[in-house]
C-alpha cells in the first residue's frame, strides 16, 4: 500500500509538471502572437492611403460607375420605380392566376399596407442612401471642379429621391466610420441641401443641348431639376406632411426661371409624344443613361401573345386611363 501511495503521488506530481509546463507553453505562443505586428493580406479588395491615413479612391472611376452602373437601379422594375408607380393609379400588376402573387409585394404597395420591412422600400432606401455617400466620397476624393460639379448635380439627384420618398435623409461624411451616427436632415433641411448643390454644380457643368445621347449631368439637367424641386417646395417645406401648402410667387417664379433655361438650351416638348422613345436625338431627353436594361419597360406590359419573352404583367388603373383626353395620341398606344 506504501508503495501504491508514493507511485500515485509520484504521477500527481507528473501531471502536475506536464500541466505546468503545457501552460508556459501556452503563455509562451501568446508573447509570441501578442508581440507579432500582424497586417492583413488583402485578397479581393484594394485600399490606398494618402500619407495623413486619410483612405482615397479614384473620383473619375466613381462618376464612371455612377454614370454606368448605379444609374440601372431606375430602370428596374422593383425598388424605386416601384414605390414611384405603384404606390399611385399609374401602375398595378394583378394577379394573373399563379403569376405576380409575389407573397404580396406589389398588393401592398397599392393598398399603401407596407411597413418598413417590405423589401422593395429597404432596398429602395439603401439604394440610393448608398448612392449619395458614393458622392461624398468623390468630393472627399480631391477631384477636379467639373468632377466636383458632376458629383454634387447627382448627389441632389439621389437626395431629393430620399427626401421625396421618404421625408427625412441620413447623411454621413465619407470619412466617418460605421460607428457614427449619421446626421438626420428634415425635408425642409434637405430641400435647401439640394438647392445648394444644384447651384453650386450649375457652373461647373456642361452647357449643351439636345443630343442624341446625354449621358453626363448638363446645366440644362440641372436647371430641370431645380425647376421641379421648386414647384414642390411648399410639399417639402411644410409643418405637416400632409399640408396645408403655400405655394409661394417668388418660387413659382423661380421654376419659370429654370424651365426658361432650360429651354434656352434647346430643349422643348416634341410634337409627336413617340419620337422620345426611336434613336435619334429629341428635344425632350436632357440626361440619358446606359445603364441597366430599357427592356423592362415594354415587356412589364405585354401579353405572352404579343412577345414570348413578354411579362403578362403590370397594367394601368381605368380610371387613370380615362384621365387622358380622348384627342390624346397616348390612348391605344
Amino acid at each position: 500500500m506504501l508503495h501504491s501511495k508514493n507511485q500515485t503521488l509520484t504521477d500527481m506530481k507528473y501531471n502536475i509538471t506536464s500541466k505546468t509546463r503545457n501552460f508556459a507553453v501556452l503563455g509562451l505562443i501568446a508573447l509570441a502572437v501578442g508581440c507579432t505586428n500582424l497586417e492583413t493580406n488583402e485578397v479581393d479588395s484594394i485600399i490606398i492611403e494618402t500619407g495623413d491615413g486619410v483612405p482615397m479612391g479614384n473620383p473619375e472611376e466613381l462618376l464612371a460607375a455612377l454614370y454606368n452602373s448605379d444609374m440601372g437601379a431606375f430602370t428596374d422594375q422593383a425598388n424605386i420605380y416601384a414605390l414611384f408607380t405603384h404606390t399611385t393609379d399609374e401602375m398595378i400588376p394583378p394577379t394573373r392566376g399563379t403569376d405576380w402573387g409575389d407573397n404580396g409585394v406589389w398588393r401592398q404597395l397599392h393598398q399603401h399596407t407596407w411597413d418598413p420591412t417590405h423589401s422593395y422600400v429597404l432596398g429602395t432606401w439603401n439604394q440610393l442612401n448608398e448612392r449619395v455617400f458614393k458622392c461624398n466620397q468623390i468630393l472627399g476624393f480631391n477631384p477636379t471642379p467639373e468632377q466636383a460639379a458632376q458629383a454634387k448635380f447627382l448627389r441632389a439627384f439621389f437626395m431629393w429621391h430620399v427626401m421625396d420618398l421618404f421625408g427625412k435623409v441620413p447623411y454621413h461624411e465619407f470619412n466617418e466610420g460605421v460607428d457614427v451616427n449619421p446626421r438626420v436632415l428634415t425635408r425642409a433641411e434637405a430641400f435647401d441641401f439640394i438647392v445648394k448643390d444644384l447651384t453650386e454644380a450649375l457652373p461647373g457643368l456642361a452647357n449643351t443641348g439636345p443630343k442624341a445621347e446625354n449621358p453626363i449631368a448638363t446645366q440644362a439637367a440641372a436647371n430641370a431639376m431645380l425647376a421641379r424641386v421648386y414647384l414642390n417646395k411648399a410639399v417639402y417645406t411644410a409643418a405637416n406632411p400632409e399640408g396645408p401648402y403655400t405655394f409661394a410667387k417668388e418660387d413659382m417664379d423661380k421654376v419659370v426661371q429654370y424651365a426658361d433655361a432650360v429651354t434656352a438650351a434647346g430643349y422643348a416638348l416634341e410634337e409627336d409624344y413617340f419620337t422620345n422613345f426611336s434613336v435619334d436625338a429629341t428635344k425632350e431627353i436632357i440626361l440619358t443613361s446606359a445603364a441597366g436594361t430599357p427592356e423592362n419597360r415594354y415587356r412589364m406590359t405585354l401579353h405572352y401573345d404579343q412577345r414570348p419573352d413578354g411579362w403578362n404583367g403590370f397594367a394601368t388603373l381605368a380610371d387613370f386611363y380615362a384621365k387622358f383626353d380622348a384627342a390624346d395620341e397616348r390612348r391605344g398606344n
